[in-house]
């Protein structure tokens, strides 16, 4: 509006579109969306005649008290997002037991955001991704159930492959460059239904979409830990290619701790997940390939 010194953008809704989230958000339900369930559009200052109330207020920083147990399901967009303004609280923001299914697209999209910790909760039947990244650091995925197709769901058409967790490889140049703070971390994430179905894709995806980044290099530190995989559903944990062949990312390092289930390796060591130009630099005696243009070292 002429107020809000905007363009009319209410062709792609959200249910909940929220750009102060100073509030308390507990067991709300977000269903149907034709674009998004729950949409963070974070900016720098109030909008509009409003602002009087609280000049000082930044809404990119703002903090909820509450966030949990929500659920959003059949929106054709994104189940929940922060794209394309992204949302970076002061502090960490615990995202309790959410329920993310049926999205004919991912089911949570993370965009220039950080500080943010999907604690439990389910992730499945969304068509593309679980949960997807781009230019997003100090996130936390932790004790999460993702799923990419349940029996009957798929009905006799995969409809695509989807992605469980699709990890970016850059730091957002908005967040800290001390190299203090981790990218994404994967926590006790359960994947043990992926692939059930048979329907292809990769639990973990390495993302390519890096266009408005300054360089293609993975400078984003990566932590998996614990992280349970059923190698008969799935032969290739993550997925590489596509980020070495699209937009020349050879520089991967993912860290793996406590891998008791064998999800990268078949004796349940730590090590890393890397490009072979970094395997390149151990013994050759240390690494296996493990697909998709990597290796487990």
């Amino acid at each position: 509006s002429e107020q809000s010194g905007r363009i009319e953008t209410d062709d792609t809704p959200g249910t909940f579109w929220m750009t102060n989230m100073q509030n308390s958000f507990e067991g709300n339900v977000m269903a149907g969306s034709e674009h998004i369930g729950f949409f963070i559009e974070g900016h720098n200052k109030i909008r509009g005649p409003s602002i009087y109330q609280d000049p000082d207020l930044i809404p990119m920083l703002t903090v909820p008290t509450l966030f949990k147990d929500n659920v959003m399901h059949g929106n054709a967009f994104f189940g929940f997002t922060t794209y394309p303004r992204g949302w970076r609280p002061s502090e960490m923001v615990i995202m309790e037991n959410m329920q993310v299914y049926r999205g004919l697209t991912s089911g949570m999209f993370i965009h220039n955001s950080g500080k943010l910790n999907i604690r439990g909760g389910y992730f499945l039947n969304n068509r593309r991704n679980g949960i997807s990244m781009t230019g997003a650091d100090e996130l936390i995925v932790e004790g999460t159930t993702v799923v990419d197709r349940t029996e009957g769901e798929r009905g006799g058409n995969c409809n695509g492959n989807t992605h469980g967790i699709q990890v970016h490889p850059i730091k957002n140049a908005a967040m800290d460059s001390t190299g203090t703070i981790r990218g994404t971390s994967l926590i006790d994430v359960d994947m043990t239904e992926f692939g059930k179905e048979g329907c292809g894709g990769y639990p973990i995806e390495i993302g390519w979409q890096v266009t408005g980044f300054i360089h293609p290099l993975w400078d984003s530190p990566t932590y998996f830990n614990n992280l349970k995989l059923d190698p008969n559903n799935v032969q290739t944990p993550v997925a590489g290619c596509k980020a070495r062949d699209k937009c020349d990312i050879r520089d991967v390092a993912i860290e793996v701790f406590n891998d008791q289930y064998n999800a990268f390796s078949s004796f349940g060591v730590d090590g890393f997940i890397a490009s072979p130009s970094i395997a390149a630099l151990l013994d050759p005696a240390d690494c296996n390939d493990i697909g998709e243009c990597l290796l487990f070292c």
